[in-house]
């Protein structure tokens, strides 16, 4: 009986050391989407930024063609 103990102690400690490694995979991959995510909000930044300005040079453009 106390062999059929230790073996059931040993087979729940190995079970219980391999099922972080797929919690491990999982926080990997959850980082791995947001780091993705931040590069697409600043990339996203940047191209708001750029049209912004095409927008204000473009304004000043049609500005100054009237005036001409």
């Amino acid at each position: 009986m106390e062999r059929t103990y230790h073996a059931e102690l040993s087979r729940l400690r190995a079970e219980s050391q391999e099922k972080p490694m797929p919690l491990d995979n999982r926080n990997e991959d959850l980082l791995d989407g947001k780091n993705a995510m931040e590069s697409v909000r600043e990339r996203l930044t940047q191209l708001e930024t750029a049209a912004a300005q095409a927008e204000q040079t473009g304004a000043e453009d049609r500005k100054r063609l009237r005036t001409e």
